[in-house]
């Protein structure tokens, strides 16, 4: 598969102007495909304003994501420009073949082995904010609403509120008039980022978009539904641009990203059935020795080495 990048670095009328004070935004529009630019993809024009940004830019649509080519590994890679294996963030969600974590997904910045983009900021005392970037739940963020959620209920807004930079989500509510949950949409994030700008000028502000790629699983690539999310992406890109004054403002960079593509698939397999049948994971008592994780497409063996995992004396080559 290949990956959207686009970096929006115009030439300057004068170029001895100050690069005093110089701003960087960042924007993801997670499970963006590079094809959907390609010049004969019917898709391209659906996204005049990605387009004109595209003419003014250093671009390419054969970027390589990570490997796996998971949301939470490429977004991590993104911030360390290191590989899933050396940051830590491996997967999305963590290991748990009985659910112990209900759910839960890798929100924490604490499981990031190395320094981020925004731990190098901070020590230069550049200010920071991210709206919903993956894995930044308790990182070093001067104005920080991380991607978290459990229950997709409003009980998740009250969650939101506490684990973000003290009273930001509520001065963000009341300028943008939007929640920020994962049951909202690029809308309410976009416009919410837009007042953060608005608000408190970061000198690295990073965004994340999260409509293109849930309406990809639901409805897949090329369909009618994709393309109709598109366009009102685009929508909200232009308007991101306006009101950052991205073309016109000779110090402020802005990079557009995606994590990853999407293929098209007709069937899935559960190789842990096979599993479950040679007696490497027993369900009735919790345990396992052996477990297939998942990684959007393919899947890799995982040994549990644990003192209390289950024991299994089995002759696989029978």
């Amino acid at each position: 598969l290949s990956f959207l990048f686009s970096c929006n670095l115009i030439e300057r009328e004068n170029q001895n102007q100050s690069q005093t004070n110089r701003k960087l935004v960042i924007l993801s529009i997670d499970g963006f495909p590079g094809y959907y630019t390609a010049s004969k993809s019917k898709f391209k024009e659906y996204i005049p304003n990605l387009n004109k940004l595209i003419s003014k830019s250093h671009f390419s649509n054969e970027v390589n994501s990570t490997y796996p080519t998971l949301t939470y590994p490429a977004h991590t890679s993104m911030l360390t420009g290191i590989d899933p294996i050396g940051h830590g963030i491996l997967y999305n969600s963590p290991i748990d073949p009985f659910r112990k974590y209900q759910g839960g997904w890798m929100w924490y910045d604490e499981d990031i082995k190395v320094k981020t983009i925004l731990d190098f900021a901070n020590e230069k005392g550049l200010k920071t904010a991210s709206l919903y970037w993956p894995v930044t739940v308790g990182a070093d963020i001067d104005y920080n609403l991380p991607q978290y959620w459990r229950t997709k209920t409003e009980e998740d807004e009250k969650i939101l509120k506490a684990i973000s930079t003290k009273n930001l989500y509520k001065e963000l509510q009341k300028e943008s008039g939007h929640s920020v949950l994962e049951t909202t949409g690029d809308t309410e994030k976009l416009e919410t980022a837009i007042s953060l700008w608005k608000l408190k000028k970061p000198d690295v502000f990073l965004i994340y978009s999260t409509d293109l790629d849930s309406i990809h699983h639901e409805k897949g690539v090329y369909s009618e539904s994709a393309a109709e999310k598109l366009k009102k992406i685009d929508s909200l890109v232009g308007k991101l641009i306006r009101k950052l004054d991205i073309y016109d403002d000779p110090n402020l960079g802005f990079i557009v990203v995606s994590d990853h593509g999407f293929k098209e698939v007709k069937s899935v397999c559960a190789p842990n059935k096979i599993l479950i049948n040679l007696g490497l994971i027993d369900q009735k008592n919790s345990k396992w020795r052996y477990f297939f994780k998942t990684l959007g497409g393919i899947a890799i063996l995982v040994e549990n080495k644990d003192k209390d995992s289950l024991s299994a004396n089995l002759n696989l080559d029978e």
